[in-house]
This record gives structure tokens, sequence and C-alpha cells, in this order.
């Protein structure tokens, strides 16, 4: 994947991780499924000719600090 594919990826990554965070925090009773689930496949709409579902997860657990990036 070459660096504009992967800046391109962390972006929508970063925007979708802030409308999660935005929508727990508003709703912090709700279900965290039942919030994520449909923002992230909005998001995902966005980069999907390009990218795979577990491209946009993987990049937002990198956000999080939940998975390391490969070097």
């Amino acid at each position: 994947m070459n660096a504009e594919k992967q800046n391109a990826l962390r972006a929508v990554a970063r925007q979708c991780n802030d409308a999660i965070k935005y929508a727990i925090a508003a709703n912090p009773s709700a279900n965290r499924d039942d919030i994520s689930r449909p923002i992230i496949k909005s998001y995902y709409e966005k980069i999907a000719p390009a990218f795979r579902l577990v491209d946009l997860l993987w990049a937002i657990g990198v956000i999080n600090g939940v998975l390391r990036e490969r070097e």
C-alpha cells in the first residue's frame, strides 16, 4: 500500500473514531455495538472501492493503541 492510500485510510479511520467516541459520550448507557456498527458502516462506504472493512477496523485499532502497526 502506498503512502497516499495509507494516509487516506488513516484520515477516514480518524474521522470514524471521533464520531464513535462522540456518539458513545452522548449516550454512555447504550450498547457500544449498537452505536458503532452504523457509524463504521457509513464511513466504510466512503472507502469501499479501495479498502476492505478489516483495513478500516485495523486502522481504528492502531489509532486507539489496541493494535500495533507493522514495521
